[in-house]
């Protein structure tokens, strides 16, 4: 099967060369446009790296995770030399040693668990939480031969002084809370734990607490891309008729819709919190196949350009179709959830998707509308 689906790229890439044409195009491209459809589809929507390119899946929801506050032990002549924040919508919680003695946090067992200092952050691999938190839902099977009891194993993670978890106090485990699934339209207070961690001789108490947030109302938003693609595919058609330079149009469209859709994914893969050298690994795993519906676009816009034929819109239509869909149709639960782990403001989280669906329909429809040869303006029509 991978045989014949590299087969098919292969096919097409060089049926883009072909001189074989029907009156509208190229046979040979429009047999490599549904070759490479046929790929794509079994290489990246079924894949999990296609899924991963969306910051609904990543994962969003409408619980916000908040730290109310932080207690110490003493309580007098105490100087903070840490900064604990809630990152990546509640998934993970970062505690980062900014002065002082070494930090310790305990496991749920009052075990040593993480140490966090000058010379960076250690784990320890004897502890049960090195494995509950290795996913957010605490699945790991521990080993039959941990012994949380003696003495540490540490494992450096980071020369970073900063230690990221996945803990289990700061976010929802379970299915929905009583008080959201009776009214679901308010905001409720769903959890409030503790999270304790020592530095020197002092020990701190942070309140955590999980809220549910309704999300916004994405009717509005809806409405906004429709109305988008409406008015630009409206253009478009006009500029057909009026025998405007229809190829242009659909090319700076699709320009637009790829610089929109690599924000979108920028904004996704920096979301999860890291180095600059591990969120650009990211966010090319993740979105390989995006990244390659760009690089058609790309192709497509030269082919529009360069080309007297309608070859270009079949690839334009492709390419087009795929960014709207990974891009765009994937990530519908942007608009209407509140907790989203996305590197910038989330409001333009969700006007990316939006304009990713708007200018997305608005090429596909344009490039299939304009398959047929471009009308001839005479002199008698002015």
């Amino acid at each position: 099967m991978v045989v014949c689906e590299h087969g098919g790229v292969f096919i097409s890439l060089c049926s883009f060369g072909g001189r074989r044409k029907q009156p509208g195009g190229s046979f040979g491209l429009k047999s490599g446009v549904v070759s490479f459809t046929l790929a794509f589809l079994c290489l990246g929507v079924f894949s999990p790296e296609a899924d991963a390119h969306s910051a609904g899946n990543s994962p969003s929801s409408n619980y916000l995770t908040s730290i109310e506050s932080i207690r110490a032990t003493p309580s007098s002549g105490i100087r903070k030399g840490f900064r604990l924040r809630s990152i990546e919508a509640g998934s993970r919680l970062e505690l980062r040693w900014l002065s002082g003695p070494e930090i310790v946090v305990p496991d749920y067992d009052d075990h040593p668990y993480l140490r966090i200092g000058s010379r960076g952050a250690f784990v320890n691999t004897q502890s049960n939480a090195y494995y509950l938190n290795r996913d957010r839902n605490g699945a790991t099977p521990l080993p039959t031969d941990l012994h949380p009891e003696g003495p540490p194993t540490w494992l450096k993670l980071s020369t970073e002084p900063v230690a990221r978890w996945h803990d289990h106090r700061a976010h929802l485990m379970g299915g929905e809370p009583p008080n959201v699934a009776a009214d679901p339209g308010h905001r409720h207070t769903v959890q409030e734990e503790s999270v304790t961690f020592s530095q020197g001789k002092n020990t701190f108490d942070a309140a955590v607490r999980v809220s549910w947030v309704p999300g916004p109302n994405a009717t509005p938003l809806l409405i906004g891309a429709g109305a988008i693609a409406m008015v630009l595919t409206a253009w478009g058609w006009w500029a057909m008729r009026r025998g405007r330079r229809l190829k242009t149009f659909c090319s700076v469209l699709l320009g637009l819709l790829i610089v929109v859709d690599a924000f979108h994914l920028t904004g996704i893969a920096f979301g999860i919190q890291g180095t600059f050298t591990s969120s650009l690994a990211r966010m090319f795993s993740v979105g390989f196949v995006s990244i390659a519906a760009w690089l058609i676009g790309l192709i497509s816009m030269y082919v529009l350009v360069r080309r007297k034929n309608t070859d270009g819109f079949y690839l334009a239509a492709f390419s087009a179709a795929f960014i709207t869909l990974v891009g765009g149709l994937a990530d519908f639960a942007v608009l209407y959830r509140t907790s989203i782990p996305f590197a910038f403001p989330v409001t333009l989280a969700r006007w990316s998707v939006i304009g990713t669906l708007a200018l997305g329909v608005t090429v596909v429809v344009t490039a299939v509308r304009s398959t047929r040869p471009e009308p001839v303006r005479s002199d008698n029509d002015d």
